[in-house]
């Protein structure tokens, strides 16, 4: 991994913390991005929510497996069993829902 990707990452990082510490230590910055939050998110309908949960969920569950993976082709399949039940339950929540 190149440099520059690190410090893209780095970027990002403390870019997510700088409004992170500005919205919870001023309330006018936490009611704009309330506010932002809120219009952003407004006004799609129940067929954009069921999308976007769907997405989040496959998110989560692709995450899980990843790590489990990686953990097992790592040789460290010991470390990886406890990320595979993980997988489970959110396999069977989406399923049920």
């Amino acid at each position: 991994m190149g440099a520059g990707r690190w410090v893209w990452g780095a970027g990002l990082f403390a870019g997510a913390c700088a409004v992170g510490v500005a919205v919870s230590n001023r309330p006018e910055l936490a009611e704009a991005d309330r506010e932002l939050f809120n219009a952003v998110n407004a006004g799609h309908g129940p067929n954009a929510d069921r999308v976007f949960v769907t997405v989040t969920e496959l998110g989560s569950m692709y995450a899980a497996g990843a790590a489990a993976l990686t953990l097992t082709v790592n040789a460290r399949a010991p470390a990886a069993l406890p990320t595979w039940p993980s997988i489970v339950p959110a396999l069977l929540t989406r399923t049920i829902d």
